[in-house]
């Protein structure tokens, strides 16, 4: 107000002024001066003259006004200013300096005192508005007189102050900027290229001539601190649109203001893949960090690393983290873990997978077990051994393995076949062996010699071993030995159906008879029943039923019983005697010579001269005899001799006694005789009848010195066959020799 109130006041000197004299309107600049010439008469011109336009500068306008007279006053004056008709003026703080605003206030100028004074005006042009305001200027020629009303003829003048809308020649264009705070430091704005103006320097005025041109660059980014507070240009208002540019100063001035917008940064650290999200952010807005994937292979198929979720000022699990709220500079954290491939394989490498193959984190343990079994196919599986672990064996199953790298577990197996034992026939017995052996080794088995089928009668016999391959069996004959398991085999046992031969003698223990013991189905087997003294053989019987002939041949189709039945001897003796049947055991031959000169000799025999050959039979069977036939055969040197018309008889009693039985005879030196049905206990005496052969004969001495070298002992032979009704045919015979001696006597050789 006080600006405007001296900017009408100023108008209202130089409308007084004006009044003085008029002079032509000149466009005044700040602090030039204006002459205003006092004519001591009024101007004719009832709006007076315009003494001055304002200037277009919006700030306070300062400028002299000259009251001067044409000579120097003859009389005391007082200069007075009057705005009258112009209250408005006050309002606006335009002041007159010496002048006051104060109605009727004067500036006393003495008599032959100075012929013109100067009044400063200043108007506060910012506030006042175009138009004209009218400014009175009288003088009082009263020295000190009262004041006298305005318009006084001959000593009243004015002056007309207009403010018109002018085309000013200069404009002001302020700069500014929104939204970065005094913690940035730097150049926000650069004017023409040289002037850098921090935050502290805005906004900044620039008055300029009305269309000359001038460059701005707001900076951006500003940054507060790298990698965390950062504030970027967003756009700009006023006399441009853009970041940076040339603008042309317009008549009327004005602005340019950037705005900027607060971007925090954020880190995302990540010792493995190239994390996304890192960068500036808006404040208040959201972010997230990313990751392209959750594995990083280190060493490929071996090493990786296992993205395990963020941390520092970021959280979640996912490859993309929860959302960070971008309120100031952020840092997340990807974290990872290191993960070890555990291979698990086994030796051979056709078995199935043992579980526990899969990533591992370091330095955790794993336990490792491996099927003690793993089948295969029939017959055929592998055996657990052993494991090891990158080559190197390591004991126990199952193990435990320390993830503190990459490893290697090996699960060594042992090929084993199944060794099936079977019987032929089936389920003879269990022979023991059957079972899983490894591969390459030899497999024990053996099995029972013998297994009863009924106990004493009948049994199986173990008859070898067979398979396949006979060479796998390394003695296919033992019922102990082994088998090469070199695949899955069946190996059996096997047998033959035994049958048992019982064989007896009766009478019980009488003799020894070999051949009772085991044999194999369907087999055939000799029976011989040997002599027996004092006892003939009578036949076998087998299982009861009578068998003839001797040996006999037993089936074994079954199990048997054999018995040899021997019956005690016939009483039987043979021996020789004379006529009268005095037994003899030798008898004398005599030699005699034949002539004196003693060159043929004569063979002789002493008393008696005749012999019998007695053979006693007695039956002591229990059943007739049937028929038995006695045989004979005479020592060469003995001959039949005929008696009583018949040399062989038979006879009840001894020495020809008792009853003459009939018999059947063949004579010779060997002969027969046949009798039939010896009762039991009935005994029978057969003579035969004999001389000394050799008798009556005679010799040279050389044939008789060779006849006494060469001659033996006289031997008989005697025997008896006997065929038993009622039995299978058979015969029984018995033979038996006597022998006598023969001294031999040669007379008249001693001289």
């Amino acid at each position: 107000m006080k600006k405007l109130f001296g900017t009408l006041l100023f108008v209202a000197l130089l409308m007084f002024s004006t009044m003085l004299i008029k002079v032509p309107i000149t466009r005044c600049e700040d602090g030039d001066p204006v002459h205003i010439y006092y004519a001591g008469s009024k101007i004719s011109d009832p709006d007076g003259p315009i003494v001055w336009t304002g200037p277009c500068t919006t700030q306070s306008f300062t400028f002299t006004v000259t009251i001067q007279w044409d000579s120097p006053p003859a009389i005391n004056k007082n200069v007075k200013w009057a705005n009258v008709g112009m209250t408005e003026i006050s309002s606006y703080g335009i002041t007159f300096v010496p002048l006051t605003t104060t109605l009727y206030n004067s500036l006393y100028v003495p008599s032959l005192g100075p012929d013109h004074i100067d009044v400063i005006v200043t108007v506060p042009t910012a506030g006042l508005p175009a138009g004209t305001y009218n400014a009175n200027i009288y003088t009082d020629v009263t020295a000190q007189g009262p004041a006298q009303t305005p318009n006084v003829a001959g000593t009243n003048g004015y002056f007309r102050f207009v403010k018109t809308p002018c085309v000013p020649t200069t404009a002001n264009v302020v700069f500014g900027q929104v939204g970065v705070g005094n913690d940035f430091t730097g150049t926000v704005l650069t004017i023409d290229g040289t002037a850098n103006l921090g935050v502290g320097d805005l906004p900044k005025t620039y008055t300029w001539n009305i269309g000359d041109s001038h460059t701005f660059e707001y900076a951006s980014p500003l940054v507060v601190t790298v990698n965390s507070k950062q504030y970027v240009w967003t756009s700009t208002s006023g006399l441009s649109t853009a970041q940076s540019g040339t603008i042309i100063v317009p008549s009327a001035g004005g602005s340019v203001t950037g705005y900027y917008k607060t971007q925090y940064y954020l880190t995302v650290t990540s010792p493995y893949d190239t994390p996304g999200g890192m960068g500036w952010y808006d404040d208040d807005t959201t972010a997230y960090a990313t990751l392209a994937t959750g594995t990083v292979d280190i060493t490929p198929g071996w090493v990786k690393a296992v993205f395990t979720g963020w941390s520092g000022d970021a959280s979640g699990t996912g490859l993309t983290s929860d959302a960070i709220p971008m309120d100031g500079a952020k840092t997340a954290v990807a974290d990872w873990k290191i993960q070890y491939y555990l291979s698990v394989v086994t030796d051979p490498s056709t078995l199935p997978t043992i579980p526990g193959a899969d990533w591992y984190d370091h330095c955790t343990y794993v336990d490792l077990t491996a099927p003690s079994i793993v089948p295969v196919s029939t017959g055929v599986q592998y055996r657990f051994d052993q494991w090891d672990v990158d080559g190197t064996p390591v004991s126990g199953n199952p193990i435990t393995i320390h993830m503190n790298t990459y490893h290697t577990a090996t699960a060594h197996y042992i090929v084993q076949y199944y060794l099936t034992l079977a019987t032929d026939p089936a389920g003879v017995n269990t022979p023991s062996g059957e079972g899983w052996y490894d591969g390459g080794t030899y497999a024990p088995i053996s099995t029972d010699e013998y297994v009863d089928i009924e106990s004493g009668s009948s049994r199986y016999r173990f008859n070898g071993w067979t398979t396949v391959d006979m060479p796998e069996i390394t003695d296919p004959s033992l019922t102990s030995t082994t088998v090469l398991m070199d695949k899955a085999k069946t190996v059996t046992a096997n047998y033959v159906i035994q049958y048992y031969l019982t064989v007896k003698i009766d009478p019980e223990g009488l003799v020894t008879i070999s051949g009772e013991g085991w044999y194999d189905y369907c087999t055939y087997y000799d029976l011989y029943a040997p002599l027996s003294p004092g006892y003939i053989f009578v036949n076998w019987d087998v299982d009861g039923t009578p068998v003839s002939g001797n040996p006999i041949t037993v089936h074994m189709d079954g199990p048997h019983t054999a018995t040899a039945h021997y019956w005690p001897c016939l009483e039987y003796r043979q021996f020789v005697t004379d006529s009268s049947f005095n037994v003899l055991t030798k008898f004398d031959t005599v030699w005699t010579p034949k002539d004196m000169k003693k060159t043929t000799f004569k063979l002789a025999s002493t008393n008696p001269g005749q012999f019998y050959l007695n053979i006693k039979i007695t039956n002591t069977w229990p059943v007739n005899t049937g028929t038995i036939t006695a045989s004979y055969t005479l020592d060469p040197d003995f001959i039949i001799h005929p008696i009583q018309g018949d040399p062989i008889q038979v006879w009840t009693g001894y020495g020809i006694t008792g009853a003459r039985i009939p018999a059947t005879v063949t004579y010779g030196a060997s002969g027969t005789v046949t009798i039939s049905g010896i009762a039991p206990g009935q005994t029978l005496y057969i003579t035969i009848h004999m001389e000394y052969g050799p008798a009556r004969e005679y010799f040279d001495k050389a044939t008789m010195q060779d006849w006494k070298l060469h001659h033996a002992s006289n031997i008989f032979y005697c025997g008896y066959t006997v065929t038993v009704p009622g039995l299978p045919p058979f015969a029984i015979t018995n033979t038996s020799s006597t022998t006598i001696t023969d001294p031999i006597v040669v007379l008249g050789l001693e001289d």
